[in-house]
């Protein structure tokens, strides 16, 4: 029998991966929703957006209640299979298990159904709105998505800090959103609500 120091496992999922996986998603989405009924009458827009906010996997309503299983399982389909790479190294053959799978779900299901309950609850259910309120400007909504998402919002209170850098935190746990803003003692650095300004404009 091989030894456990014989079998290695590794995570062979990138960004790539899950990009493309995501796309595929929408697009059977796009697949699910027919702008015409059965007697080939061409359904009104209001009625095909409606029906779009209830059964697209991505609407915010069902991101709101995503669960890490079922994003799992709608994942996982679109990754490539598991597979086992052969190795020799100083004579003695070892085998890596490459498999794909999303890392650390729970906290990005979580950001998920922040990102779903957002929208719902502060743009109608809709980025296009919520885009649309900045009145194309990058600052602007840079504000939009730090006020809605608290995923997105990346800071420090210094006061927080403790004198062992090695474990001190950088996770803000007193200092609330609202007091944070004003706050002389927060370091701010958005980075992340940056980047989704950049990447909705690419």
């Amino acid at each position: 029998t091989e030894s456990d120091a014989s079998k290695k496992i590794k995570n062979g999922l990138e960004y790539e991966h899950l990009a493309i996986a995501l796309r595929k998603i929408a697009e059977e989405d796009d697949e699910g929703i027919n702008d015409v009924n059965g007697d080939g009458q061409k359904i009104d827009s209001a009625t095909v957006t409606i029906c779009a906010a209830t059964s697209y996997a991505l609407s915010p309503g069902n991101l709101s209640s995503l669960t890490p299983t079922k994003l799992h399982s709608m994942l996982q389909p679109h990754f490539p299979p598991s597979s086992v790479v052969d190795m020799e190294s100083d004579g003695e053959g070892t085998s890596t298990t490459i498999r794909y799978e999303l890392p650390n779900i729970e906290v990005r299901c979580q950001l998920l159904n922040e990102l779903g309950n957002g929208l719902v609850e502060h743009h109608n259910g809709s980025a296009l709105h919520m885009i649309a309120k900045a009145q194309k400007s990058a600052d602007a909504l840079v504000g939009i998505i730090l006020d809605t998402f608290p995923g997105f919002r990346d800071y420090v209170d210094t006061n927080d800090w403790t004198t062992d850098v090695a474990t001190s935190s950088t996770t803000n746990i007193s200092c609330k959103w609202e007091s944070a803003k004003s706050s002389s003692s927060v370091i701010h650095f958005y980075k992340r609500a940056q980047i989704a300004v950049s990447d909705i404009w690419a």
